[in-house]
């Protein structure tokens, strides 16, 4: 594995010490797994639901949408994840794939074995600590996403769902709320928020009109951070106490 690649896992144990200090030897023990670095275009599948997986990956750069199919065909997206995120470690120990993967833009990912990471698991016990508390994380997301489609209005639940992208993009160096742009289309975010395209496409209109997000050649920007706070009543404490830094 040469420098660049070396450095593309920065993103990954940034996150992982945000939430669990990791030793140096944590750290090399991550970097010296036999990962293969793979490319995928914008709106391929990484992994379909009910495959069996062999391997387990992180998100290195790009965007990456998971979702589930219903009976009549209709999907919900249940998370979107950038780079230093840990896809489906999950696959660690439940090899059944219970959820579609795809990506929302191009995309650099790493991938190991799940075996290999399973013994890393086992045997160091900062690693299996720092995934699990990663993990934690991504269970208090779920939770946010479950009481923003089912309680929430239309106008809160897809504001608060930007302010939540925007935070997590902002702890992952990528942007500033005042410089992101969303990567999204119209249809992946009405799919994350439970409205129809023809709905969604309304609220992006309203929240435009009241100057909370920007529109700008397809793409979605945050216009007004503290005022879509409060229409979303977003409160980032479930993301990490030091998240709060964006509301001043």
């Amino acid at each position: 594995m040469d420098g660049a690649e070396l450095d593309a896992f920065a993103a990954l144990l940034r996150k992982l010490n945000r939430v669990c200090a990791l030793s140096e030897a944590d750290e090399a023990t991550i970097r010296g797994l036999p990962w293969s670095i793979e490319s995928k275009v914008a709106r391929s599948i990484l992994i379909r639901e009910g495959e069996h997986a062999a391997l387990c990956s992180v998100l290195l750069d790009g965007y990456v949408a998971k979702g589930k199919t219903a009976l009549n065909g209709s999907r919900q997206i249940v998370s979107f994840h950038m780079p230093g995120d840990l896809l489906d470690i999950e696959h660690v120990f439940f090899r059944p794939s219970d959820h579609n993967l795809h990506t929302v833009t191009n995309v650099v990912v790493a991938r190991v074995a799940r075996e290999d990471l399973r013994s890393v698991t086992l045997s160091r016990p900062g690693l299996a600590e720092a995934f699990w508390c990663s993990s934690l994380l991504d269970a208090a997301i779920y939770r946010q996403w479950l009481l923003n489609v089912a309680r929430r209005n239309a106008k809160s639940r897809v504001a608060h769902m930007l302010c939540e992208f925007t935070v997590r993009a902002s702890m992952a160096g990528l942007g500033s709320p005042a410089a992101f742009e969303f990567p999204m289309t119209q249809v992946e975010i009405a799919h994350a928020t439970g409205l129809t395209p023809v709905h969604l496409n309304r609220i992006i209109g309203d929240l435009a009109e009241q100057g909370l997000i920007v529109r700008r050649k397809g793409r979605l920007s945050i216009g007004d951070w503290i005022a879509i706070q409060r229409t979303a009543g977003f409160k980032p404490a479930y993301l990490e106490t030091n998240a709060r830094v964006l509301l001043v």
